[in-house]
């Protein structure tokens, strides 16, 4: 079995894609979603709360403004975190994506690592599943 470091995006693709179902991969891709939604509501409420922590609000918080903007860099964090499932999927999804063109421009990209880790994972589970090391 190829080493995942020495895989080249595109092998890493191929790779998920031919051990997991389309649906499966689809799922993945609704799961970040929705997780990219959640993550959205957080940032929202922590921009309001920021909003009323630094009193440009008529409505007063008891929250004081480090620990509201705490909690806006926290959820901004999220944000990007989601953002790139999403693209690590959409990557996987999209067969019709130029994985070498997205490679030479990004290449110490976070989408990447995650898939390489997506890669990992399925690696380590079927080393599991046939007892080899």
């Amino acid at each position: 079995m190829k080493s995942v470091e020495d895989m080249t995006l595109r092998e890493m693709l191929l790779y998920i894609r031919s051990r997991l179902e389309r649906r499966t991969l689809l799922e993945a891709l609704a799961e970040e979603a929705a997780e990219l939604s959640a993550a959205s509501a957080a940032l929202s409420k922590a921009a309001l709360k920021c909003i009323r922590a630094e009193n440009l609000s008529n409505n007063p918080t008891p929250v004081n403004k480090a620990f509201a903007w705490s909690d806006l860099e926290k959820a901004n964090r999220e944000i990007v975190e989601e953002h790139y499932d999403i693209l690590a999927c959409e990557l996987v999804v999209y067969e019709d994506s130029d994985p070498d063109t997205y490679e030479s421009n990004h290449a110490n990209d976070p989408a990447i690592k995650k898939i390489r880790r997506w890669v990992r994972r399925l690696q380590d589970r079927e080393v599991g599943k046939h007892g080899e090391s």
